[in-house]
């Protein structure tokens, strides 16, 4: 299984979990790590960048990011 492969079921698991449950896409984040053991360390290796940009939209609507475009997530680029 190559890394694209890795991010692409991860980021697939966590958009199932936060349809399925009605949840947002950083609940489910959460809630899948939590679940599976995922380290933290490893979650910026495994986001594709439709999750990512779909874990801002939760931030923002969260108030955890300033709404500015630049706004960035901890998980770099």
């Amino acid at each position: 299984m190559t890394k694209t492969d890795d991010k692409t079921k991860f980021s697939q698991a966590v958009e199932i979990l936060a349809n399925t449950q009605n949840i947002t896409h950083l609940e489910a984040l959460v809630q899948y790590c939590e679940e599976n053991g995922v380290e933290s360390d490893i979650i910026k290796k495994l986001i594709t960048p439709s999750l990512k940009a779909k874990l801002k939209v939760d931030a923002q609507a969260l108030h955890y990011l300033p709404g500015g475009r630049d706004s960035k997530l901890p998980f770099g680029d």
